[in-house]
């Protein structure tokens, strides 16, 4: 059950990742075309990228999570056994929770105090932009919760199924 939602919450970020790329692409477009080609800039498109920006990053970062393919200092783990390498992805996925947690209630208290501000050039709301930090954090805590429950599930069943990418293997360390 878990697996299942895990996997649709990963689709929707990817289709919803991609329609902000593609809206960012046509508003950056607008943003040069009325720049360079009309000679008179348009305010609310930088500001509106910015948003999109920040929203592609947060709810992208999700997918990545799910995919276990975040930065990480791994080097040394790959002298560890299976066994010990799911404790160390475990222990790695307790401090990403604690960030995520204070990630997701810093970002409502902003959207929350925020409610009344108005971006002069959209005339937006600014809560939007903050709510990406709550919407994005709360994604990528559940694929962190996810994963840990896939690895202290194989704790105890006992069935390793280790799979840590070591970059320095890529890079010729």
């Amino acid at each position: 059950m878990f697996e299942k939602l895990s996997i649709i919450l990963n689709k929707i970020a990817e289709y919803f990742t991609m329609i902000l790329m593609g809206s960012m692409l046509v508003i950056i477009l607008i943003q040069v075309v009325s720049r360079y080609i009309i000679g008179k800039s348009t305010p609310w498109t930088a500001e509106i990228a910015m948003y999109l920006m920040v929203w592609i990053a947060l709810v992208g970062s999700s997918i990545i999570i799910k995919e276990e393919k975040h930065a990480a200092i791994l080097f040394f783990i790959k002298k560890f056994s299976d066994r010990n390498k799911i404790i160390v992805k475990l222990l790695n996925n307790l401090v990403i929770i604690i960030f995520l947690i204070a990630l997701i209630t810093g970002g409502l208290r902003y959207a929350i105090n925020h409610w009344n501000s108005i971006s002069p050039a959209t005339g937006l709301r600014r809560t939007w932009g903050y709510l990406s930090l709550s919407v994005g954090g709360s994604l990528m805590l559940f694929q962190v919760l996810f994963n840990s429950y896939k690895g202290i599930t194989s704790l105890i069943t006992g069935e390793y199924e280790v799979e840590i990418k070591i970059i320095d293997e890529d890079l010729g360390v």
